[in-house]
């Protein structure tokens, strides 16, 4: 009985030692940096094991994720001519099957574990990055508030009525893209507001709700094709 239970024990550490060689092996391989290839002309350093979304806003390409880097919107798709493996169930869903034999793909689904050749749209670099300080919360139900912002050097980039901002939170694991519509007027360019919802298990808007003013985001934008047409508010009066 002795034995048997020594032969058990031996087999279980080789299966832990086994486990444990593979869990590193993969760790390891999502270490490193690997080459990024942006319209045949520019060529970028990413890290790997982020989302292709995340390399693109390190290299300066800003891509809409209305849904928040869910891969249910299709904003941020876009031409992958080399790297990227295999589609996500979520790619399957959305992309039709001519984008897919064009190679189009969903850059929040794609993960950055080897040198990819992408192609973007010139109108994707419209957008551009910014830090913002958190000057005034404002809560109106127990699950909204109203959070505003400071925008710094350069002010908030034009917005038009309707558009929406990304905000981004750095992680260990990764950065976590959610995004906000903007509630303010476009008039003012050195503020903006946005209406959050703490949404129950949401990281990011429980992360935004136990904010204090004083404690400074990283956005992204504005995005958004959907807007209020200028002469709206003449032809309403």
């Amino acid at each position: 009985m002795q034995f048997i239970l020594t032969i058990l024990l031996i087999n279980a550490f080789v299966l832990l030692l086994c486990a444990f060689v593979i869990v590193t092996n993969y760790f390891l391989k999502q270490s490193g940096k690997v080459k990024l290839t942006i319209n045949d002309k520019r060529e970028n350093e990413a890290e790997r094991g982020q989302s292709l979304l995340s390399a693109c806003f390190e290299a300066g390409v800003f891509l809409p994720a209305a849904c928040g880097g869910k891969g249910t919107c299709k904003k941020c798709a876009l031409k992958v001519n080399s790297g990227g493996g295999k589609l996500t169930t979520f790619e399957k869903m959305q992309l039709t099957n001519e984008e897919t034999r064009e190679n189009i793909r969903l850059a929040c689904q794609v993960k950055v574990r080897e040198d990819l050749n992408i192609e973007v749209e010139k109108k994707a670099g419209s957008a551009a990055a910014f830090k913002a300080k958190l000057i005034r919360a404002e809560a109106v139900s127990p699950k909204i508030k109203i959070l505003e912002f400071e925008c710094g050097k350069g002010g908030l980039p034009g917005f038009e009525p309707g558009q929406y901002v990304q905000v981004r939170v750095p992680l260990p694991w990764e950065t976590v893209v959610r995004s906000y519509s903007i509630s303010s007027s476009p008039g003012d360019k050195l503020c903006f507001t946005l209406d959050v919802q703490a949404v129950d298990e949401g990281l990011v808007s429980n992360l935004l709700h136990k904010a204090v003013v004083g404690n400074e985001f990283e956005f992204c934008g504005p995005f958004g094709e959907m807007v209020l047409p200028k002469d709206f508010l003449n032809n309403a009066a």
